[in-house]
């Protein structure tokens, strides 16, 4: 299990280090406030789970370097 952290009595895993930017294994990112805003402007969206959202960037970002 990941070192945990203790902050304001909530508990949440330590985040991984992540790959510098410009290597070779560094993941392509969309700005998730970008991604809520293409999703929000559908009128039959009201709200968007945080999971969601952090999956359709993921889902779009590994869509677009299959093709």
């Amino acid at each position: 299990m990941a070192a945990v952290k203790r902050r304001e009595g909530l508990r949440f895993p330590a985040r991984p280090s992540l790959p510098a930017p410009g290597s070779a294994s560094a993941p392509a990112a969309l700005p998730l406030s970008r991604v809520k805003l293409i999703m929000k402007s559908c009128p039959d969206v009201s709200s968007i789970n945080q999971d969601a959202l952090f999956l359709t960037a993921k889902a779009t970002v590994s869509g677009a370097s299959e093709g």
